[in-house]
C-alpha cells in the first residue's frame, strides 16, 4: 500500500497530474461553450440563465489554465535539461528529439484529422448559410498551406491555427521555448545562437505574437526546478492563487496588452508559489484519487490538441439530430445535456486517440532517431 503521508517525488508528481488535467478541462469547457452555447451578451439580462453565469465564469479562466501549463512545462522540460547539464549528460540533439517527439506525436495526427473531421461535420449538417456550425474561417484554415505552416510551429506567426483549432496557439510558444532554453547554457557559441533565436522571438512579438514576454512565465517553472526548499505555508499559497485567478477573472477578463500580461504573470507567479510550497513540504500527501489524476493527465495533451475539431463535429451531428448545438441558448435541460455530452465526447475520443499517439511517445522517438540516423542516398 502506498504511504500517502510520506513526502516523495511521486506525491508531487501526482499533484502535477491533477493540475494538468484540470487546466486542460477548463480549456475544453471554454471552447465547448463558445461552439455550442449562445453567449450571454446575445441574451437580454432579464432572460439570462443563472447557470450560464456560473459556467461562463469557470470557462473564462481557460487562459489562466494555459499559464499553468507554461509553468509546469518549464518545471518538467527546463528542469530535466538543468539536471542533465549538472550530471554532464546534456546533449542538445537528445534533448530536442525528446521535445519534438512529445509535441509532434499528437500535433501532427491532429492536423491530419482536422480536415477529415471538418468534412464529416459538413456532411452531417449544413445550416441555412451552407456551412452549418462551422465559421467560414474554420473551413478556410483547414487547407493544405495552413496545415503545413502549423507543422512548422508557425501558427499565429505565418498563418492562422489550422481548422480554427484555437488551442494550437500555445504550441508555437512551447516549441520555441524548447529550442531557446538549452542554448542559454551552451557557452558563447550557443548563446550567440540563442541571441539570434531570441531576436526571432522579438520579431514574432513585433508581429503581434507575444512569445518573448511569455517566455518569462515558462522560465518560472524552470527556476522552480532548482529552487531550494522553503517554509511556505501551503494554505496561504493556495488561497493566494485562488484569489488572484478570481480577481483576474472578475476585473481583468477582457484585458489586452500590458495589463493582460501582468495579470497572466500574477497568475503564473502565484501558481509557482503554490507548487514551491508543495515541493518544499517535508511530508506531502498524494491528492485524493491520485490514480484517476494519473490516467486523466495521461491523455491531457491529446485532449488539449483535439477537442476543438471534436466539438465542432459533435455540434454538427447534434444539430442534424436534435436541432441543438449551434450556439444554442442554454434555456432547458436538453440544451445543457447536449453541451455536457459534447464535453464527454471530447474526453472519450481524446482518450482513444491518445492510445495511438501520446501513449506511443517513447516508441515514436526511437523510430524517429532511427530514421534520422539512416544515410541519405542520392
Amino acid at each position: 500500500m502506498t504511504n500517502h503521508n510520506a513526502q516523495s517525488p511521486a506525491a508531487f508528481s501526482a499533484w502535477l497530474d491533477l493540475f494538468r488535467w484540470l487546466a486542460a478541462s477548463v480549456v475544453v469547457i471554454m471552447h465547448a461553450g463558445g461552439i455550442l452555447m449562445l453567449p450571454l451578451t446575445y441574451i437580454s439580462p432579464a432572460e439570462r440563465p443563472p447557470a450560464q453565469y456560473v459556467y461562463s465564469f469557470v470557462a473564462g479562466m481557460a487562459h489562466y489554465g494555459v499559464m499553468m501549463f507554461f509553468v509546469m512545462s518549464g518545471y518538467l522540460v527546463g528542469g530535466s535539461w538543468i539536471r542533465d547539464k549538472a550530471a554532464g549528460r546534456a546533449g542538445f540533439g537528445d534533448y530536442m528529439s525528446k521535445r519534438v517527439a512529445r509535441l509532434t506525436i499528437v500535433l501532427y495526427p491532429t492536423l491530419a484529422l482536422t480536415p477529415v473531421l471538418t468534412l464529416l461535420g459538413l456532411l452531417a449538417y449544413r445550416g441555412t448559410t451552407g456551412a452549418g456550425v462551422y465559421p467560414v474561417h474554420t473551413i478556410g484554415e483547414a487547407g493544405f498551406a495552413t496545415i503545413v505552416c502549423n507543422v512548422a510551429f508557425l501558427q499565429d506567426v505565418g498563418c492562422q491555427v489550422a481548422g480554427g483549432n484555437l488551442s494550437l496557439w500555445s504550441l508555437t510558444h512551447e516549441f520555441w521555448y524548447y529550442v531557446c532554453f538549452p542554448l542559454l547554457f551552451m557557452g558563447w557559441r550557443g548563446r550567440a545562437t540563442a541571441f539570434v533565436l531570441l531576436g526571432t522571438l522579438t520579431w514574432f512579438q513585433i508581429a503581434s505574437v507575444p512569445i518573448l514576454p511569455y517566455f518569462a512565465v515558462w522560465l518560472l517553472g524552470a527556476a522552480l526546478s532548482v529552487a531550494p526548499r522553503r517554509n511556505i505555508n501551503l494554505n496561504a499559497a493556495a488561497l493566494l492563487f485562488l484569489a488572484i485567478i478570481v480577481i483576474g477573472r472578475v476585473t481583468m477578463k477582457d484585458a489586452q496588452g500590458l495589463p493582460g500580461f501582468l495579470t497572466d504573470m500574477s497568475v503564473a507567479l502565484s501558481f509557482t508559489l503554490l507548487l514551491w510550497s508543495l515541493k518544499s513540504r517535508s511530508e506531502l500527501s498524494h491528492p485524493p484519487f491520485a490514480a484517476l489524476h494519473a490516467r486523466m493527465a495521461g491523455f491531457s495533451y491529446t485532449l488539449y490538441c483535439t477537442h476543438v475539431p471534436l466539438l465542432y463535429l459533435f455540434s454538427s451531428v447534434s444539430m442534424a439530430l436534435t436541432g441543438i448545438g449551434d450556439r444554442s441558448p442554454a434555456t432547458g435541460i436538453m440544451n445543457w445535456a447536449v453541451l455536457f455530452a459534447a464535453i464527454g465526447f471530447s474526453f472519450v475520443m481524446a482518450n482513444l486517440i491518445s492510445k495511438l499517439t501520446e501513449d506511443k511517445t517513447a516508441e515514436f522517438r526511437a523510430q524517429m532517431i532511427t530514421w534520422l540516423a539512416k544515410p541519405v542516398r542520392i
